[in-house]
């Protein structure tokens, strides 16, 4: 068994000149900066997919095993990474750490809030490919397809028998 060489502390901190973050170990720079290039050495022996560092392969390497290491302790719900599993944390709470700068609306996640940020554009930049109606939102775009271009009807009129998209 392999042991982790143990990183050594810099004198003086480095900071990547392209993002801010901040570094105290030695070799922790070099492998950030491999985040802002295409340089991705290490490959996926099962699919090819390339990565900057073996601990990002190490993560992919999940998606084949199907292996859930972290498991949430107030569902059934299990996580490939420690990171997956904190997001999941939030929704069993009212924790909204994620601030939207034009309206100050909260989000659980950096996914809501972008989602939701793309409201303010005021740029409808989802594009229907059947029709070409445009969304701002990916899931507005979606329920538009299902509902009008794959005729998915899950409600039914109790009085007439007809069948539409939505219970309203």
């Amino acid at each position: 068994q392999k042991r982790k060489k143990k990183s050594s502390a810099l004198t003086e901190p480095e900071q990547c000149f392209q993002c801010g973050k901040v570094f105290h170990y030695k070799g922790y720079m070099e492998l950030h900066l491999r985040t802002h290039s295409n340089y991705k050495p290490i490959s996926c022996n099962v699919c090819n997919k390339r990565f900057s560092q073996v601990s990002n392969l190490n993560l992919h390497l999940r998606t084949h095993s199907k292996e859930k290491p972290f498991c949430c302790e107030k569902c059934p719900k299990m996580f490939a990474t420690s990171s997956n599993l904190k997001a999941h944390l939030r929704t069993h709470t009212n924790f909204r750490p994620f601030t939207c700068n034009a309206c100050n609306r909260t989000f659980k996640s950096t996914t809501e809030l972008k989602s939701h940020e793309g409201t303010h554009s005021h740029v409808k930049s989802k594009i229907c490919k059947f029709c070409n109606k445009s969304f701002y939102k990916t899931s507005y775009l979606n329920v538009h397809i299902k509902n009008i271009h794959y005729g998915v009807q899950k409600y039914a009129c109790e009085n007439c028998n007809k069948s539409f998209s939505n219970s309203r």
